[in-house]
């Protein structure tokens, strides 16, 4: 019978399979304040908070707002060199008083620090900022803060900094 015999089948369109993924590995390494011209609100939001292993604790600043002529500085030494692209600098849920407007340098220790990004309105993201660079060894980094995403007064509150390599948009 000619109904049960194999016909050539010929479709007018195909499904196309993009495979898409993004891929994050921290790099968590200790980290060593070396210099900051950090003012806490009190003594319970020291800058000791960032460093330590305790995550739900964070630093706020003073009532001093964060400006261009007075940033938030902050510089720190890595307890070993890591290959990073990503920095995330993680919020307080309570407080969104993240960085908007920022620099960002690094380089093997502090007195060979080169700018990696310039930040201008960074977007929040579940609650954190991430600025993106160029992928290389970093022994040291250096947030210069001119601005945040507090109203009013230009507070700035985070919980930590964490480095990583990132691989966006990769293609399986």
């Amino acid at each position: 019978r000619q109904s049960y015999e194999v016909e050539a089948f010929d479709s007018v369109y195909f499904y196309c399979r993009d495979y898409r993924w993004d891929y994050t590995e921290p790099r968590p390494v200790g980290q060593i304040l070396v210099e900051t011209n950090y003012r806490p609100w009190d003594q319970s939001y020291a800058i000791e908070n960032l460093f330590d292993e305790d995550k739900t604790n964070f630093i706020h600043s003073d009532r001093t707002g964060i400006s261009e002529e007075n940033p938030f500085d902050l510089t720190v030494r890595l307890a070993e060199p890591v290959t990073a692209n990503t920095l995330t600098i993680v919020g307080e849920p309570t407080r969104v008083y993240l960085p908007k407007n920022f620099e960002l340098y690094g380089g093997p220790d502090p007195g060979h620090l080169e700018k990696l990004c310039s930040v201008r309105n960074a977007e929040v993201k579940d609650g954190n900022v991430t600025a993106s660079f160029e992928t290389r060894e970093i022994g040291c980094y250096r947030l210069v803060v001119t601005d945040t995403t507090a109203p009013g007064t230009r507070y700035i509150a985070f919980r930590e900094a964490v480095l990583s390599f990132r691989i966006p948009d990769g293609l399986w």
